[in-house]
């Protein structure tokens, strides 16, 4: 990382285009969802870093690269889907019945045969 601007060699273009997806994989599990999803993205230049915000799923993220971006996301929705998604509905307060619902509608995961 250069020092200070005078060290910098090279500036690429910043990859601003938004997430698409329409499954998530992580550590050999599979969630397909019912319709692909675009995700836009931000760049904070106070911060020095890409941010996504989904209000629907409460999820906020900051990470210095795209690629963090996205793992960071993938590893929130896994989450959401394992604490929410499969939670039992007498154990859930009305906020989290929502969300449990939301992801429900937009989420399925693949079990292996």
């Amino acid at each position: 990382m250069p020092a200070k601007i005078a060290d910098v060699v090279e500036i690429d273009s910043m990859d601003m285009s938004p997430l698409e997806f329409s499954s998530l994989h992580m550590d050999g599990r599979c969630l397909l969802l019912t319709q692909e999803l675009e995700m836009g993205i931000d760049f904070d230049q106070e911060a020095q870093e890409f941010f996504l915000e989904w209000p629907e799923l409460n999820i906020v993220l900051g990470s210095q690269t795209r690629e963090e971006l996205w793992e960071e996301l993938v590893e929130d929705i896994f989450w959401l889907w394992d604490e929410y998604g499969k939670s039992d509905v007498q154990d859930l307060s009305d906020d989290a019945l929502h969300l449990k619902r939301h992801l429900e509608e937009l989420i399925q995961e693949e079990t292996s045969a």
